[in-house]
């Protein structure tokens, strides 16, 4: 290979290397994001290790450089990072069960540095080892090291947008990481051939076919029966679950939504509590609905004659919810847009503004904020109601969440009810779906509970009647600037994903 050459392949392997460093980093969430969602903690988690085992490799490569300074250390190092992401697919499961032990907070941070520390830090090492290298043959030490990080960062910005933007929706993580780790290796596999040791031609050949075939070589995850649907999205992994006469979307492991499936009434028993707007308001007209899910609440609401404006800013969720949950064009208009960014931008005034939005166990905390309420109490009209359902721990350690939200409404509107079916049960740390009522106008039954539309609605909306929450005043007022939503929701996500 002359000495061009190799300055080029370099460059392109540092490309690489450098989009596999947030390849890794961005899958690595969804590899963690089944067991403990996709919220603070794991973010946070899949960074410290990203940072940390790059520093590490960073040190542990100029130490390698120095003793030895050729090309094929570079190609073992990309080889061998490639070797170790391939089983991790297959690892992941046990690692996360393993990770359990540590908690929900820790769980996630160990995971991580198990999964990906050693592709990490390989990968880490590559960067000084480079440099070394080419600064021999170039004698310009400082612009030859500038131009090969600028060519790996250029690199991780490609990975990065090219994993967010087409690969996760489109091929799954892991298909991703299977790719990833053959690319790595087919690195090392082109420098041979490029140094005329023909005898790897037939390794260029499987290791492409390894991706093809993924689940037959390296996966341990067995059919699932009552899986009728599986996705990955931009936002997370999405299934449609279905046994015995109930199917629900289950959003990163999440219960999202649910019916009947011999009824298609509502699973979640909290949909029938917004049928009390109707009580409150008889003469409402339409409605604005932020969480599409499975389309129940406006499926609900059309049986009063109301038809809805629904947000939600998953791209896949209309047709889960039409194919699999029964929802019509009639019950609604379908927007795909972030809801906080639809409230602004919207010049419709509704009767009702119902936010019922999560991504896995995490709330849409932008919608729950001080500025959030006073957008939405613009969009409301005269007597409007803005309904919120969110689900938060009772009777836990103060201050908890839906006190927070309580006095955060508060300071928008002129009358707040908060109602939960769980209000009487006095088990500590209950999870429990709390149902908000804000509105301008005072909130009064204008008429009886028994006029409500169904027997099964009569009777749930008669039992939240009865379950009214007063809040205190230990909760603190939630803003754009503040609003540690899920820090104060952790024991939620960790109750729902780690029960027991």
């Amino acid at each position: 290979m002359s000495r061009d050459s190799r300055k080029g392949y370099l460059l392109i392997t540092l490309f690489f290397t450098g989009a596999a460093v947030m390849v890794i980093e961005l899958m690595g969430t969804r590899v963690v994001a089944p067991t403990y969602g996709a919220g603070l903690f794991v973010w946070a988690s899949l960074i410290t290790v990203a940072l940390t085992c790059l520093s590490i490799g960073y040190w542990l490569g100029g130490v390698v450089a120095d003793r030895r300074p050729v090309l094929g250390t570079v190609y073992l190092l990309v080889l061998i990072s490639g070797l170790t992401l391939l089983p991790v697919p297959f690892l992941a499961p046990v690692v996360l069960r393993m990770g359990s032990y540590f908690g929900f907070r820790f769980g996630p941070l160990f995971s991580a540095y198990v999964l990906f520390s050693v592709p990490l830090v390989l990968l880490g090492m590559v960067s000084p080892c480079a440099v070394r290298i080419a600064a021999m043959e170039l004698k310009i030490l400082g612009r030859t090291a500038g131009k090969l990080y600028a060519v790996s960062t250029l690199g991780s910005f490609a990975g990065t947008i090219l994993t967010g933007f087409v690969l996760i929706p489109s091929i799954g993580t892991r298909m991703i990481l299977y790719v990833q780790g053959t690319i790595l290796i087919m690195l090392w596999l082109i420098y041979l051939l490029l140094n005329r040791k023909y005898a790897v031609i037939p390794l260029l050949l499987f290791f492409p076919g390894l991706t093809l075939f993924p689940g037959k070589i390296f996966s341990s995850r067995g059919n699932d029966p009552a899986i009728v649907f599986a996705t990955e999205s931009f936002y997370g992994q999405i299934k449609v679950w279905e046994w015995k006469n109930s199917r629900m979307i289950l959003y990163d492991g999440v219960n999202q939504s649910a019916i009947e499936t011999k009824t298609y009434l509502p699973g979640n028993v909290y949909i029938y509590s917004f049928e009390m707007m109707m009580l409150f308001r008889p003469e409402a007209k339409d409605a604005l609905v932020i969480g599409l899910a499975g389309g129940n609440i406006p499926r609900r609401l059309w049986d009063y004659g109301i038809k809805s404006d629904v947000v939600d800013i998953e791209p896949k969720m209309e047709a889960i919810a039409k194919k699999y949950f029964g929802f019509l064009d009639d019950f609604g208009n379908v927007y795909i847009r972030d809801g906080r960014n639809f409230i602004k931008n919207t010049g419709k005034k509704y009767d009702f503004v119902i936010v019922d939005a999560y991504s896995g166990e995490s709330a849409a905390f932008h919608l729950l904020t001080l500025e959030s309420f006073g957008e939405i109490r613009k969009i409301l009209k005269p007597g409007g109601i803005l309904a919120i359902n969110l689900l938060d721990i009772l009777n836990g350690e103060p201050p908890e969440t839906w006190k927070s939200v309580c006095k955060t409404l508060k300071g928008t509107f002129g009358s707040v009810r908060v109602f939960s079916l769980s209000r009487g049960i006095r088990i500590k740390n209950s999870i429990a779906n709390i149902v908000f009522f804000a509105s301008d106008a005072p909130m009064k039954l204008k008429q009886d509970v028994t006029a409500v539309h169904g027997r099964l609605a009569r009777h749930i909306v008669g039992l939240y009647l009865g379950s009214e929450l007063e809040a205190d005043e230990s909760g603190i007022v939630l803003t754009d600037d503040y609003c540690p939503l899920e820090y104060l929701r952790r024991d939620v996500s960790q109750s729902l994903r780690q029960p027991g």
